[in-house]
């Protein structure tokens, strides 16, 4: 036996002797030592029975009944004084060494059956600690070395409370599946909610980052026992073997983690009152368990953003419960109800809770702020990865390239449709109760958030070589059907009225409004609940934009599915831009080229709206006015019609200009029934309000300065 060996086995010795007796001050000095040894790995190994008997012989000194760790149970009696310091030995002793971890959560006395009584008991006494010496915020303990993870707290539960997570969270990563399995189906979602739960400035700094790791931990390991379990798996220690969950995502993010854990730790991460304390929330852990657990082969964000939903698990139910009474007041085998009466029908769907007859309301899935923080923090890590998988192995194919799985692509196609539903339904509504309008207010933070993915989802680097194959996320998003939402979002809107002095602008200056019939093809208003129809937040047409012009870069198939959406019209027709939404002219610029260059219907489309002939000349000439198009450029020019008599002879014809063309554009070039419509037309009509003669002939075709003679109505300075 080595000379540490031996002060760690003195040092245990010490410790039952001085524990038995009741002296806690021998207990926890000897405690210290054990603690100081176990900084060398393995060293503390052989202590870690005893200890572990000792935690488990305190959690049991419990009245009877209160496994769950009761609230109202009274730890002011049975709590040593030495308990922190035992569960700092416990939690030295388990980093990092899987024999001493097996032991802890597999032996004789498990300390994960331990920690499952303790905890809800630590948490209960922190508070009544924190009460009673007038501490009621986060900011009552001391922010000044939270960062550096020395902060202190004079409340022993709480520092008690600290230590038993982080214990959990070491037994998890270094324990073999069977231990970590036993700890995680003992703590979590119920030991693990009370930790999450507390707002106290030091537990949430020193607690949720723990918490955070154990789930980062966890989610590893199903990840990489998915297609090929693990060899310790199923191995048993002590009579006990790891159970294998029902849902391996369930077991992570169900119903119940996300309400009682996933909840409470991003409204924590986001609090402005837990700003001094950076680990609040989990601090970087929470941000390496969104990276683990939903980029790339993560496949946690659908279920996971879905349990933090209000009502979610009702919800859920509500659903199953309607499918089932369709399927049951379906009628017989062949499907046929022609033998059953409407009574019999309804009865046999009430026995499901009305559920084929009830609310919609009941059965669609609300939004929460939680759901608007994940969703951020998944757009962060979405923004900041690596171009491949960095857990793929060597030999893995394109998919490793995808930053998010089609699982994850679907649900943000789902989200981002009925989020938009859910806004314009509240501000299309003439009465809202408060608890839509908190919906409405949820549901527009998410869509912005889904927007904000799919920004940077398409603004991420794609080598040429994995361009339009499995490996391209944006391929895999628009086949999903990205394009059709976003120029669904797009088209909702009224088109874009320009920006700058061209959307002040008023009489013939004033730009031309487009008509939405034009611009917004039938096809797309189907298929989805009504979009926004005025914009939610400044900017939001350039979000939807932004994404469609970057997916369209470099790959032809996406340009063909816009053009074939009747797409063209729409991003051409917010090259105007507008006020209220930066740089749209300048996406849209970048939309137009992107497509032109990859798609031959989009550029014959567009060839095709160059003006080809003035459907109006007859009345322009009449004024006095001939209207050309050139065919080459489809540039317009307007001329006088005795000018270009004298200039060209008779002119070659009846004199009344060219005849309008069977091809021009639908609502004329210029002038219609209702007056100008064009750039071209006002400025003409301007110019003849103005006062213009074009019946005076000017003698040699050049303007004479000195033979104008100006309008009446026009006021002319004086410059001499």
């Amino acid at each position: 036996m080595s000379s540490s060996s031996a002060a760690v086995a003195a040092a245990a010795n010490a410790f039952e002797t001085a524990a038995d007796a009741g002296d806690a001050i021998a207990a926890a000095d000897a405690l210290r030592a054990i603690t100081q040894a176990a900084r060398t790995p393995g060293a503390a190994r052989d202590a870690v029975p005893a200890l572990a008997s000792r935690l488990a012989r305190i959690a049991a000194e419990g009245p009877e009944g209160s496994n769950e760790g009761s609230e109202g149970w009274d730890s002011q009696g049975y709590l040593p004084g030495y308990l922190p310091d035992l569960l700092r030995a416990l939690r030295n002793a388990c980093a990092g060494d899987r024999d001493a971890t097996d032991a802890t959560c597999l032996g004789v006395a498990p300390v994960p059956n331990a920690l499952r009584r303790l905890i809800p008991v630590l948490a209960a006494e922190a508070e009544r600690q924190s009460t009673e010496a007038g501490r009621t915020g986060p900011e009552c303990d001391d922010a000044s070395n939270a960062s550096n993870g020395s902060a202190t707290n004079p409340n022993p539960a709480a520092t008690a409370l600290v230590v038993a997570t982080q214990l959990a969270a070491n037994a998890h990563a270094a324990g073999s599946d069977a231990a970590s399995s036993r700890l995680w189906s003992e703590l979590w979602p119920r030991a693990a909610s009370y930790v999450a739960q507390s707002r106290r400035g030091f537990v949430a700094n020193g607690a949720h980052p723990p918490l955070c790791m154990m789930a980062h931990d966890r989610v590893r390991r199903i990840i990489g026992s998915n297609g090929a379990k693990g060899s310790d798996a199923s191995t048993s220690w002590g009579g006990w073997s790891a159970p294998e969950p029902p849902t391996n995502v369930g077991s992570v993010c169900g119903f119940e983690a996300g309400r009682t854990v996933w909840i409470p730790l991003l409204e924590a991460s986001c609090d402005p009152a837990m700003a001094p304390w950076p680990g609040a929330g989990g601090g970087e852990w929470l941000h390496r368990f969104v990276a683990r657990a939903c980029v790339f082969s993560g496949e946690f964000a659908p279920q996971l953003c879905r349990s933090l939903a209000p009502r979610a698990e009702e919800t859920a139910a509500n659903r199953d419960n309607r499918l089932r009474a369709k399927i049951l007041t379906a009628g017989g085998p062949d499907g046929s109800d022609e033998d059953e009466d409407d009574a019999r029908r309804r009865r046999r769907a009430a026995a499901f809770g009305d559920a084929a007859l009830g609310d919609d309301e009941d059965h669609s899935e609300s939004f929460s702020s939680a759901q608007a923080t994940l969703l951020h923090l998944i757009r962060e890590e979405v923004s900041s990865a690596p171009a491949i998988d960095p857990d793929a192995s060597p030999d893995a194919g394109h998919e490793s390239h995808l930053v998010l799985c089609e699982g994850t692509l679907s649900y943000l196609l789902d989200a981002t449709s009925r989020a938009a539903g859910a806004v314009e339904a509240v501000a299309s509504a003439k009465l809202v109760e408060e608890s839509a309008e908190a919906n409405a207010t949820a549901a527009r933070c998410v869509l912005e958030e889904c927007l904000g993915i799919w920004r940077v989802v398409t603004e991420r680097e794609v080598k040429p070589r994995i361009v339009q194959t499995p490996g391209d996320v944006v391929s895999a998003a628009c086949a999903m059907g990205l394009p059709r939402l976003l120029l669904a979002l797009v088209a909702a809107m009224p088109p874009p009225r320009g920006a700058g002095q061209t959307s002040k602008a008023s009489g013939p200056a004033a730009a031309p409004r487009l008509n939405p019939e034009h611009v917004t093809p039938a096809a797309l208003a189907d298929g989805h609940p009504p979009f926004p129809r005025a914009r939610p937040w400044p900017g939001y047409r350039v979000d939807c934009v932004a994404p469609l012009a970057n997916a369209m870069f470099a790959r032809p198939l996406v340009c063909n599915q816009v053009a074939k959406l009747g797409g063209v019209a729409i991003v051409l027709a917010a090259t105007r831009g507008e006020d209220g939404d930066d740089y749209l002219r300048e996406w849209a610029l970048w939309g137009v080229r992107n497509l032109c260059a990859g798609s031959d219907v989009a550029r014959g489309e567009i060839e095709r709206m160059q003006p080809q002939a003035a459907a109006d000349s007859q009345q322009l000439a009449a004024m006095g006015l001939n209207v050309e198009v050139d065919p080459g450029t489809g540039r317009v020019r307007v001329g006088s019609v005795r000018r270009e008599k004298a200039a060209g002879g008779d002119g070659g014809g009846d004199g009344g200009g060219p005849t309008a063309g069977a091809g021009s554009v639908p609502g004329g070039l210029l002038l219609g029934p209702e007056g100008a419509r064009t750039p071209a037309g006002r400025a003409a009509v301007a110019a003849l309000m103005a006062g213009l003669d074009v019946s005076r002939e000017a003698g040699d075709g050049e303007d004479d300065d000195d033979a104008f003679e100006a309008p009446p109505n026009w006021k002319v300075a004086d410059l001499s």
